[in-house]
Parts: C-alpha cells; sequence; structure tokens
C-alpha cells in the first residue's frame, strides 16, 4: 500500500496543498499526511522513505511552519506530524 502511494507521486502535490490558506484544506491535508504516514509506521523502510520524500518536497517544511498556524487544530496536526515522525 505504502509503495503504491510512493509510485503514484501524490505527496508532492500533497504537500504544494499545505501553502493555501483554506483552514478546511489544510486540515484535510494534514489529516491525509497523518494517516499515510500512520498505515507505514508498521514498516520501518515504508516509513523512512515516506518522512524522507516528505522532505524532499518541502512538505516537512511547511508543516513546521503550520505549528505556528492561528487555528488550534492546524497547529495539533501539524505539530503531531512532528512529534511522531521527525522527531529522534
Amino acid at each position: 500500500q505504502v509503495a503504491y502511494v510512493l509510485q503514484q507521486g501524490v505527496l508532492a502535490p500533497f504537500c504544494k496543498l499545505l501553502s493555501l490558506d483554506d483552514p478546511q484544506i489544510l486540515v484535510v491535508v494534514l489529516d491525509g499526511i497523518s494517516n499515510i504516514l500512520k498505515m507505514a509506521s508498521t514498516n520501518e523502510n515504508d516509513l523512512a522513505a515516506l518522512t524522507s520524500q516528505i522532505e524532499e518536497c518541502g512538505g516537512l517544511d511547511k508543516i513546521e511552519e503550520l505549528q505556528n498556524h492561528r487555528n488550534e487544530d492546524i497547529y495539533r496536526l501539524a505539530f503531531d506530524i512532528i512529534d511522531r515522525y521527525y522527531t529522534d
């Protein structure tokens, strides 16, 4: 499943949506990224590939920026992704 997500190249366009200023879209995209990462977390190699691809397409930087968002739901989702998948 994770390999399919990677092969289809959905992460880069998905991460580009994180630049929008529409709270509804941001919540959906962050939730989607979180769910994809959760699905991959059962396999260390899949998770590493996904987190790396998110970072390479600039998604990590955008998620980090969203930790400062005025919308509490967006802040929490962004914080949770960073805390769970990008903290050593």
